[in-house]
Formats: C-alpha cells, sequence, structure tokens
C-alpha cells in the first residue's frame, strides 16, 4: 500500500505499506522520485495507481480530468473549457503515454466502456491496453423484493452540478405532477438550501408536498429502502455507483445512456433507459413517465431483474478481474500468489474501502 502519511489507514489485509511525503499536486516531481525510488528497490512488486499524473506503474483511470467532461454540452460551448484548459490536457496525455505513444506498456482500467471510450477518443489510449472491469457492491441484499408503493417514489442523488441534472428531474416532475401523475418523490441533496433554482422549480409546480429533500446520508440503506426507482439523469458519469446499490436493494434503475451503469441495463428487462445526448428535458420527462405508466406487476418483474444483475458485481470480482489481467502473462508464482492473498483473503464485509 502506497499512501500519504496524512492519510494513514489501518487497512486489513495488508502487511507492507509505503508512506511518502507532500501532495501529487503540488510537489510531484517530489512525490515521484519517491515512488520511484522504493519500486525500483522493490522489483517484485506490482504497482497499480488512480491518477494520471502519476507516469508510470498500471493505471485504475478516473474520468474527472477527462477532456469529454470538460467540455460538456451546456449553452453551445462545446470545446471551448478544452480550449482553456488544454496545457493541462496535454500534460496528462503525456504522464499516460510517455513521448512515444509506440513504447507503451502500461496497462489500464476503466469502471466502464464509456470512460474507455473516452480515453481512447481524446487521449488516444490504444484500445487493446485498456480494459474495462466494472465495480461491485457490498450491500446486504433483501431477504425478500420490495412491494411496489401507491403512490410510487422516485428517488435521486443530487448536486448543484449541472451534468447530474437536478433541475431537469424536478421541472419533468413538475410536469408529469400538472398532468395529474401521482407519486412521491425522495432526493439528497446537501446543497438544496443554497439552490436558488432548485427552490423555484419546488414553488412553481408546487412541488414541496410530494418531494422530501433529505442532507448528505453515511448509510444510504434507509434511503434505498423507501424508494421504487433511482433516477440518474447525468449528462456524463463514469459509472453512477448510486445505481448499482439502488438495484441491489431491489430498486428499478433509471439511468441516463450517456452513464456507465446503463452498460448493464436493458431496458424494459432490468430498468429503463433513456437517450440524454441529444436533449434535455424530453428524454427525462419521458423515461420518468415510461416508468409510472408501468403496471405493478411490470414494476415487481423489474425489481426482481434489477436484484439479480446486482449479484454478478461484486468487490471481489472487480478485483479478480484487474489480477488476471495484470498477472495473464508469464510471471514469478511468489509475486501472483503474495498479491491474490493479500487481496482476496479479507471477506468483503470487512474491506474498509469502497470505489
Amino acid at each position: 500500500l502506497i499512501t500519504q502519511k496524512g492519510y494513514h489507514l489501518d487497512y486489513k489485509g495488508v502487511h507492507s505499506r509505503f508512506f511518502f511525503e507532500g501532495s501529487i499536486y503540488t510537489e510531484r516531481e517530489s512525490v515521484l522520485a519517491q515512488i520511484n525510488t522504493y519500486m525500483k528497490a522493490h522489483p517484485e512488486l506490482t504497482l497499480l495507481c488512480s491518477d494520471v499524473l502519476i507516469p508510470f506503474g498500471n493505471v485504475l483511470l478516473q474520468s474527472h480530468s477527462l477532456p469529454h467532461r470538460r467540455t460538456g454540452d451546456w449553452w453551445a460551448i462545446r470545446g471551448l473549457s478544452r480550449f482553456l484548459n488544454q496545457a493541462n490536457i496535454q500534460r496528462q496525455i503525456n504522464n499516460l503515454l510517455g513521448h512515444e505513444e509506440p513504447s507503451i506498456k502500461r496497462t489500464f482500467f476503466t469502471v466502464s466502456q464509456h470512460v474507455k471510450d473516452d480515453y481512447v477518443q481524446h487521449f488516444h489510449l490504444p484500445a487493446q491496453h485498456v480494459h474495462v472491469v466494472y465495480p461491485g457492491v457490498t450491500m446486504q441484499h433483501p431477504s425478500q423484493i420490495p412491494p411496489y408503493r401507491k403512490p410510487p417514489v422516485l428517488g435521486m442523488v443530487n448536486s448543484r452540478s449541472l451534468n447530474k441534472g437536478g433541475l431537469l428531474f424536478l421541472s419533468a416532475v413538475g410536469l408529469l405532477k400538472a398532468m395529474g401523475y401521482n407519486f412521491q418523490v425522495v432526493m439528497i441533496y446537501p446543497q438544496q438550501k443554497k439552490d436558488w433554482l432548485a427552490q423555484l422549480l419546488l414553488w412553481l409546480f408546487q412541488l414541496k408536498r410530494c418531494v422530501s429533500v433529505l442532507p448528505f446520508q453515511s448509510d444510504m440503506t434507509p434511503f434505498y429502502s423507501q424508494i421504487d426507482a433511482l433516477i440518474l439523469p447525468s449528462l456524463n458519469e463514469a459509472f453512477g455507483l448510486v445505481v448499482l446499490e439502488g438495484m441491489a436493494q431491489g430498486v428499478v434503475p433509471l439511468v441516463s445512456s450517456s452513464a456507465g451503469v446503463a452498460e448493464l441495463i436493458h431496458s424494459g428487462k432490468n430498468g429503463v433507459c433513456f437517450n440524454r445526448k441529444r436533449s434535455a428535458f424530453w428524454p427525462v420527462f419521458n423515461g420518468i413517465k415510461d416508468f409510472l405508466d408501468l403496471q405493478a406487476s411490470e414494476v415487481s418483474r423489474l425489481k426482481a431483474a434489477a436484484l439479480e444483475t446486482s449479484l454478478t458485481f461484486t468487490w471481489k470480482r472487480f478485483t479478480e478481474e484487474i489480477l488476471q489481467t495484470l498477472f495473464a502473462e508469464a510471471s514469478p508464482p511468489d509475486v501472483e500468489t503474495q498479491t491474490v492473498s493479500t487481496t482476496l483473503e479479507v471477506p468483503e464485509s470487512e474491506w474498509p474501502f469502497s470505489c
């Protein structure tokens, strides 16, 4: 385990730790020199990092630094953000590829095909070097499928980011309420009181009686247990772990096709997908409307199928797929044995971290 001293945690199952001084962002050269020296002294170790700023080792790619996510689709300014951040983007590309692209030997992992496509297109990563490994959940599954409520309860986790689609969601449910649809909404939105646009929509559509706003939830289980469907209307989402967690509790996912988790959902079979790539409001509106128009038996079937889908995705599987990819070629047996046992001997219920 390589970690900054200020963030020391007692990870169960980890028997070897290396602490570095400084920040990868403010003292990058010093930190990289420390890690590089340590790795050279321990050639038997395999490095897997999660930051594009580290120019060596294998990388679990994150999406926050993607040019595609910096551009966005809002207010017809596509490309402007990328232009303003071009120097930073080029630095990240150099870190990932080095100065000679054909010599690349690194292995990259992403949490969805959606993210992989972005990196292949915008960072010019060779597709054969990028492997998709879907995240997992560790939540305890319900003993039986939760019953469908009347009126149904819609859930959403929101932030003030326009990318998340919270204002679109409130506009859509406001119009549906005006059309006579009967439902309740539970929204986790810690910054709701500071969002005057959200307050305006709640007042304009007279939604305060049917919309409950919750603060930050350290334990999401009670939230999942009181909703029938969870909507993720994000414009861009690397994966959307909240959706997979909801499915593990028997919640029907209503997901934008531009979210990575949509790759696990077949509309009409284990959830509802809608296309947000070409327009904003109507796909969200129609996705919610399609769910509200379903018969109770159909919703129960979707709940059961969503739960069954989630059973496939665990953190143990996530870890095993990464290890199998890293050690697919011939490698010293003791390295593979040591790595697997260090990672997988600990039961998932005791893992102290999440993705």
